[in-house]
This record gives structure tokens, C-alpha cells and sequence, in this order.
């Protein structure tokens, strides 16, 4: 995985995961970012440290997590 902490000024990132660019809200100066409205899955520090990503692959993560949690409790 590669890190993507350093956004182009206008806040645009490049997934880690899939590569795909997207805008981070906090680094473009918004009070919000758009991840702000997903499940928090992924730690400031984890995001920090490994880069934020692409609302498709949060999206995927939430979707893994959540069937991950269905399964143990069926």
C-alpha cells in the first residue's frame, strides 16, 4: 500500500488501494470531509500513516467489515 499524506494543494489524493483520485475535504481547506459521513472504520492514525482512500474502496471496506460481522454473529 502505498501512502498518499501529501495531497496536491487543492486536497487530491490518489487511492492507495485502486489509484483512482479523489479530493480529501479537511486537506482542501472544508470544514468536512465527504468520509466524515461513513462508518469509521479506518483510525486517524491508520490514515495517517497509510493514506486515506477512494470513497469506492471505503465503501468496499464497510461492506467486508459489515458481512465479516454478520457471519460471526449468525
Amino acid at each position: 500500500m502505498s501512502k498518499n499524506v501529501s495531497p496536491s494543494p487543492n486536497g487530491q489524493r490518489a487511492c492507495p488501494h485502486c489509484g483512482q483520485a479523489f479530493t480529501c475535504g479537511l486537506s482542501s481547506r472544508l470544514e468536512r470531509c465527504w468520509c466524515f459521513d461513513y462508518p469509521h472504520v479506518i483510525s486517524m492514525a491508520d490514515a495517517s500513516r497509510e493514506g486515506c482512500v477512494c470513497p469506492a474502496c471505503l465503501s468496499k471496506m464497510i461492506d467486508r467489515l459489515t458481512n465479516q460481522q454478520n457471519e460471526a454473529n449468525v
